[in-house]
């Protein structure tokens, strides 16, 4: 929202804002609660989506922008439609944003089936890929992964790569984590995405394996931004030696 974005704004230590996701449609996300503490600065997170649509960037992203000032905006956006993310890139190509396309977001679901994630299927993140890349023009364009097998990584490091992207963001929350805990369910949905300290040293495997990929690649000059478990100086000097060149923090700013 505006007022998030105004938030961040006033804080010294950061040049750019993500605000989002957002999908095409408003959604009112799962029934809370949808965030809880499970450890020392370990989160479960399911809060699907919450977000006012594409309509609210409409009426909201001139005020967004504005309220940013000399920071970077970033709207990040994800897909629950064929369809969605080529009629959100279309609008948003006109303003000096970062548009970053959340592949990673386990928290969806329907009919209680959980949607699966795009990054974990090489066909359906390229499709993914081939609708954003087609409507982009020149915005910036940033991809948003879960932690990925080591089976996988490569490809989808490459597919990014040929098709232009500007940035990886690895990794969200660790996918398909239970809510229950000592035989009490934390949340209303039986899995959600883990987040904060626990998720640090995967995270920064993450990072490193990335990096190794994009050193190797002829010609690849995407940013690597790092986040997971970014709790402290410390750990932003660790992703930087891991090879990221910015961190983005989730739930320590909350």
């Amino acid at each position: 929202t505006v007022e998030g974005v105004r938030r961040f704004a006033e804080l010294d230590a950061i040049s750019e804002i993500t605000a989002g996701s957002f999908t095409l449609r408003a959604r009112t996300g799962n029934k809370e609660p949808t965030f809880t503490e499970v450890g020392p600065g370990t989160y479960l997170n399911a809060s699907g989506l919450p977000n006012g649509g594409l309509v609210y960037l409409e009426e909201n992203i001139a005020a967004m922008i504005e309220t940013a000032g000399a920071k970077r905006l970033r709207i990040s956006i994800a897909p629950i439609e064929p369809g969605d993310l080529s009629v959100m890139t279309a609008f948003l190509k006109d303003y000096p944003v970062t548009l970053e396309v959340n592949t990673s977001c386990p928290n969806v679901w329907h009919a209680g089936v959980q949607k699966p994630l795009t990054c974990h299927d090489p066909d359906a993140f390229e499709r993914t890929l081939a609708e954003v890349t087609d409507a982009r023009d020149d915005l910036r364009l940033a991809m948003k992964l879960s932690p990925l097998p080591d089976t996988l990584r490569e490809k989808i490091i490459r597919l990014c790569h040929a098709y232009g992207i500007d940035e990886i963001v690895t990794m969200n929350t660790r996918p398909n984590m239970s809510t229950i805990k000592d035989g009490k369910q934390l949340l209303l949905v039986p899995v959600a995405g883990l987040s904060g300290h626990a998720i640090a040293e995967e995270a920064l495997e993450e990072i490193r394996k990335t990096r190794n990929i994009l050193d190797s690649t002829t010609g690849a000059s995407m940013r690597l931004i790092g986040c997971g478990g970014i709790d402290s100086p410390a750990m932003v000097r660790r992703m930087e030696e891991a090879g990221a060149d910015a961190v983005q923090v989730g739930s320590y700013a909350f």
